[in-house]
């Protein structure tokens, strides 16, 4: 964290000569984790799953995740995280969901371009698989320069990914970032919904406030630019300060969206699911899980997100729709917790079949 802040504050004419000389420090002291030995300069880790954002292609039984939290260690100053690479993402496939978190060690990358890692999202098209990410945490950003979330493409899963173009800005029109004046990092996790083989609805998060207050923003796109961006509509769900969509993920089923979010809602966590006509419009929230809010460890003050988080893609078979929930995400702390004080992530698989047959959709 501190090589990233120093990152950040590094002026723009500095040139990449300081960023490499940053990253050549950074790795010399720290060394990736290993399958067999987790222990690194004398500290002892606590958990080598630090996996999150995770994405589910039933078809291809492939999980995707980001690992950028590198690995969680214990060392002699105290618990934290030490991030042996700033962001990754990796695949596993055949996905299992009862052996998942010990297949993932050594996993392939899944090949996206540097910049679109931290807030990724992959789907798959009637054409193929398109990626997005980017725009986020990029020193451009900071300097005043124009940065953009990209979009690769690839027509099977074996095939190459194509070279990424900017699809928006962070000055995009509708985008809304209180934090940063002028500007949108687009810093939680994205959702690509796929109308058709030439569109497709692009989720990304809006801060609402300087703290807190996450919301969703949706346009849609094309594979070469995007309308300007609307913020959804939930039934029932007031936008304010201690209510938040931490991101949500959406799929386009049989002429219909359907959305589920990790949530916090007047001071409760929960999965919810919700379905819309147009993308913009949303049904209220099911309630299909539980969760629990977390804390700023040093300040025990709630945060206002949810603990646990819902994978991206949800699995239809059998005439059953199970969504997969990922509980226990690194890095997300309930009272009591903190990184050496948490117990393993997991996969619980929750049947929402009842649920969606129950809901009417709008618009």
């Amino acid at each position: 964290m501190l090589a990233l802040l120093a990152l950040l504050a590094t002026p723009a004419d500095a040139g990449a000569g300081h960023k490499q000389r940053m990253a050549e420090k950074h790795q010399a002291k720290y060394k990736p984790y290993t399958s067999k030995k987790y222990t690194i300069n004398a500290a002892t880790y606590c958990s080598p799953f630090t996996m999150r954002y995770l994405t589910f292609l039933p078809r291809e039984e492939v999980l995707v995740f980001h690992h950028g939290q590198g690995y969680i260690a214990r060392p002699p100053s105290g618990c934290q995280a030490k991030h042996a690479e700033r962001h990754a993402v990796s695949y596993v496939r055949p996905f299992r969901a009862a052996t998942w978190r010990n297949e993932t060690v050594g996993a392939p990358a899944l090949g996206l371009a540097d910049d679109m890692m931290n807030n990724y999202a992959v789907t798959k098209t009637p054409a193929g698989f398109v990626a997005i990410g980017g725009g986020v945490f990029l020193w451009a950003n900071h300097s005043g320069n124009e940065a953009f979330v990209k979009v690769m493409h690839k027509p099977s899963w074996g095939a190459r990914w194509s070279a990424p173009r900017p699809l928006f800005g962070v000055k995009h029109p509708g985008c809304v970032d209180a934090r940063i004046h002028g500007y949108c990092e687009y810093d939680g996790k994205l959702s690509p919904a796929a109308v058709n083989a030439s569109h497709f609805r692009v989720y990304a998060r809006a801060n609402m406030a300087t703290h807190g207050g996450r919301h969703v923003v949706t346009a849609l796109c094309s594979h070469h630019a995007c309308e300007p961006f609307s913020l959804v509509q939930v039934a029932d769900y007031a936008l304010k300060g201690s209510n938040n969509i931490y991101f949500m993920c959406v799929e386009f089923v049989d002429d219909s969206f359907v959305g589920y979010a990790p949530m916090v809602e007047q001071g409760e966590a929960y999965i919810g699911l919700s379905t819309s006509r147009d993308g913009v419009s949303w049904t209220a929230w099911a309630r299909v899980a539980t969760s629990e809010r977390d804390v700023d460890s040093g300040k025990h003050n709630y945060r206002n997100r949810a603990i646990d988080q819902p994978v991206c893609g949800m699995l239809r078979r059998d005439g059953r729709t199970t969504l997969y929930v990922q509980r226990e995400v690194a890095g997300i702390y309930a009272p009591g917790q903190d990184c050496c004080r948490k117990p393993l992530t997991r996969l619980e698989a929750v049947d929402v079949t009842a649920t969606l047959a129950a809901m009417s959709t709008p618009g």
